[in-house]
């Protein structure tokens, strides 16, 4: 399996054991991880994950400050 499948299992795992209730902003983390799989998802056939994610990152921010 890639590094997203075997990301997404531990995290359906995690997901369905037994869960404390806190107060803490634990849903933006989430949806963030959301985000970056879904990102993620779309180039990453032939990449590693974080190849693909800082890819994204770098063709966003540009590679020097006049590009930013």
């Amino acid at each position: 399996p890639s590094d997203l499948e075997m990301i997404a299992n531990q995290d359906l795992a995690f997901a369905h054991a037994p869960q404390r209730r806190r107060h803490h902003p634990s849903s933006h983390c989430s949806s963030s991880f959301t985000l970056l799989q879904s990102l993620a998802v779309e180039d990453s056939r032939d990449k590693p994950t974080y190849s693909v994610l800082l890819g994204q990152l770098f063709a966003c921010i540009g590679t020097t400050p006049d590009e930013a």
